[in-house]
């Protein structure tokens, strides 16, 4: 019993350790198998992010030596630290106090710059509109109606000087910068060492375009105007003599005609960019920020500036995956109608199918607006890639609307750019290009408009302003004076008087 007994085990050792093998020898043909398979590369899918990201994209991207920063960071070098029996109260005590010969010489070098005495408008008090006074307000908005009166014509020529009043003016341009209060020096050195590049694109309004170039303007930035190709011949004139009077605003050297929702929005823009690239010699501008005749500052020139090396180098505009209703404006063919009726007239959709983007490049929706580092520019301007994808967009509705946001998510490509993951989406609230209140959503996403709804978007009335520079946003879109020219009139003042009130603080304590 005892020999069969072993018998029978050892007959058992051997099945079971027969199966063990045989597992194990499957086991192993299916881990070799498996590893064939992930070792192939996917054809498909290399093909559609081939330009935008990598396996390892982040870790070679942070390995370069050019990251998004432009330059290292440097300590601060303080003064000589105090005794030891000094008691230090607050940081002040390592920055000289200005005497008073120099307190004076600043305020004087300021006051130059300071707006004249306000025309006498009956109940007008644009610090009150500022802070959201509905008496105030409403005033305000009586003022503007009272402006079109003929009994208010002396004082409607002092705050809002008409286009023939600019035009004479402006041939005596010491005559012009000084009446008119044009800022002809740096107000602080931080601003001296960052200067800013604008593209302004207008096509009427001369008035409203002087006063938003007025309230920009810096001798250290570089503006570049593009002014539409079809517009009146003497708008253009007298445009150019007011750029005349200054070294570092300048007519584009290309003009486009430009149409609504058509590719030539786009093109305006890549006319002054091309420009702006050639002066960063003489004006060595960090960014560059696009505007129109409608938008007008939030921010002093130093805010923004600040606000700009807030972004550590990456570039701001708004850019999210596209929603499901505009994606038919890059999949079909678009054209403008065979005859154009005005300057609003949008593109045609045709049946045409479009090719699909260039290396499958994911498209974004977003908006003209947009903020780019210097590098950002360089790069598109020159980019065999970037140069096919715009030629691919020129038959999409509102290319404007989708191209920038595109460019800006080809990670790690091009400068300052974000992953194309929704994870860095942006949207117009998000970003601070430009602050917009679209129909439909005041009263839900912010407060309701106190101006009027002009093709959708808010042209601001007096009632806006409170809420519109307390937010971060650079620029706001839309202003109109035939609509409530008060309410431009006092954000510039409020710009005017904290511009002067931040220099003379950064000038006489060494700080802000």
């Amino acid at each position: 019993m005892d020999s069969a007994t072993l018998r029978c085990c050892r007959l058992r050792k051997r099945r079971i350790m027969y199966y063990v093998y045989i597992i194990i020898g499957l086991w192993t043909i299916l881990l070799c198998i498996g590893h064939a398979f992930v070792g192939r590369p996917n054809k498909q899918v290399a093909v559609k992010v081939e330009y935008h990201a990598t396996k390892d994209m982040f870790d070679k991207w942070y390995s370069q030596k050019n990251t998004a920063l432009d330059s290292p960071g440097k300590l601060i070098q303080l003064a000589d630290a105090p005794a030891k029996d000094k008691k230090l109260e607050d940081i002040t005590f390592f920055y000289n106090p200005a005497n008073p010969a120099t307190l004076n010489k600043v305020a004087a070098v300021l006051g130059a710059f300071a707006f004249g005495d306000d025309p006498k408008i009956p109940n007008l008090d644009c610090m009150s509109i500022m802070q959201g006074n509905q008496n105030a307000i409403d005033h305000g908005k009586l003022a503007s109606l009272q402006l079109k009166s003929k009994h208010f014509e002396k004082e409607r020529e002092v705050i809002l000087p008409s286009s023939e009043s600019l035009v004479e003016l402006s041939k005596d341009c010491t005559k012009f910068r000084k009446v008119r209060r044009y800022i002809t020096l740096p107000l602080s050195k931080e601003e001296a060492a960052f200067p800013i590049a604008y593209i302004i694109t207008i096509h009427k309004d001369l008035e409203m375009f002087e006063r938003l170039l007025r309230t920009i303007y810096h001798p250290q930035n570089l503006y570049c105007v593009h002014i539409d190709l079809k517009s009146d011949g003497a708008f253009k004139q007298s445009v150019k003599g007011i750029l005349d009077c200054f070294d570092n605003v300048f007519m584009a050297s290309n003009l486009t005609s430009v149409r609504y929702t058509h590719y030539s929005r786009v093109q305006a823009d890549i006319n002054c960019m091309g420009d702006l690239v050639k002066r960063v010699n003489q004006y060595p501008w960090r960014y560059v920020i696009n505007l129109c005749g409608q938008d007008f500052p939030l921010k002093t020139n130093l805010e923004i500036v600040r606000s700009l090396k807030s972004l550590h180098g990456f570039n701001n505009l708004e850019s999210v995956v596209t929603p499901e209703h505009k994606k038919r404006r890059f999949q079909l063919h678009f054209e403008l109608p065979s005859e154009l009726k005005n300057d609003h007239q949008l593109m045609v959709r045709t049946s045409k199918e479009k090719s699909p983007p260039p290396n499958n490049v994911e498209i974004f929706a977003g908006s003209a607006y947009y903020i780019f580092k210097r590098q950002a520019i360089e790069y598109i301007m020159t980019d065999p890639f970037i140069q096919t994808f715009l030629k691919w967009c020129e038959d999409t509705y509102s290319p404007d609307e989708l191209l920038w946001a595109t460019i800006q998510r080809m990670f790690p490509q091009v400068p300052g750019s974000l992953p194309p993951h929704e994870k860095y989406d942006l949207n117009e609230l998000q970003s601070v290009t430009r602050l917009v209140k679209w129909g439909g959503l005041d009263k839900k996403v912010y407060p309701k408009c106190d101006g009027k709804f002009v093709r959708g978007v808010c042209v601001y009335g007096c009632g806006d302003l409170a809420w519109l520079v307390n937010q971060k946003h650079l620029f706001a879109n839309k202003f109109d004076p035939s609509i409530d020219f008060m309410a431009i009139y006092c954000l510039e003042n409020w710009l005017r008087n904290r511009t002067l009130e931040h220099s003379y603080s950064y000038l006489t304590r060494g700080y802000l």
